[in-house]
């Protein structure tokens, strides 16, 4: 077990150092010396953080500083202004928004279809059609419908 975890380690390090030999900017396969350096630049608190996740993101993928205007709150809490975890917090909450919407809408359209059949009789064809499709192959679909500002997506 330890040789195979140690052989992995190596290969990555060469594959690393080769690609970096060729280009010094490569930033696809980073040796580790930069994941040090994101690691810490993700972890390390910001003198001023911003509540736009989106900005916080664009911060952490280019390892920048966050550059925003002063904070409305007083009081900042120990993990306030920290990149992970104001990119967690976001992504969290949009995961159990998501989560909450998708479970009540399905309660709701259960119960319904559960008493009145004829309602069932004609949402399962349209139940069915929608349980072949694969979720994540819908999610830019979904993506777009909402009109997220990502420009990746």
């Amino acid at each position: 077990m330890s040789l195979s975890i140690a052989v992995l380690i190596v290969g990555y390090t060469c594959l690393a150092h080769f690609q970096h030999k060729n280009n010094p900017a490569d930033r696809t396969i980073p040796t580790w010396n930069q994941l040090w350096d994101g690691g810490v630049h993700l972890i390390q608190k910001s003198e001023s953080h911003k509540s736009n996740e989106a900005d916080l993101l664009a911060a952490a993928m280019e390892g920048m500083g966050i550059e925003s205007e002063a904070s409305s709150q007083t009081s900042e809490g120990f993990l306030q202004g920290r990149i992970l975890w104001e990119a967690s917090k976001a992504t969290l909450s949009r995961l159990f928004a998501g989560l909450g919407v998708g479970m009540l809408g399905g309660i709701i359209v259960g119960v319904f279809m559960g008493c009145f059949l004829k309602l069932d009789a004609s949402l399962s064809p349209v139940m069915y059609f929608f349980s072949r499709i694969i979720p994540t192959a819908a999610m830019p679909i979904f993506f777009k419908m909402a009109g997220i500002d990502f420009e990746m997506y």
